[in-house]
């Protein structure tokens, strides 16, 4: 693939939050500043749920390719640990 479009970014995104059955309290989503993406999190700010923040999940932000990449792979792990190939 040479071109890699958001909208193939947000679906493998999407795939995530399907496969990890997450709702509006712990879904992932793609942030975008400084011209490149990161991958983040929603998450309870000191364990209350009523007051919400963020997580980093992946390193800083990065170009749409690097994402690409980091997606791809969050998502063969995930495929891999579903399907027993590999123990942690």
């Amino acid at each position: 693939m040479k071109y890699v479009p958001k909208a193939y970014l947000e679906g493998q995104v999407q795939n995530i939050n399907d496969v990890l059955q997450t709702n509006q309290r712990n879904t992932f989503f793609l942030h975008r500043a400084y011209g490149g993406f990161q991958l983040q999190q929603v998450a309870p700010v000191g364990g209350d749920y009523s007051v919400r923040g963020t997580i980093s999940i992946s390193p800083g932000y990065v170009s749409k390719r690097e994402m690409y990449n980091y997606l791809t792979a969050f998502l063969t792990g995930m495929s891999m640990l579903r399907n027993n190939s590999v123990t942690i």
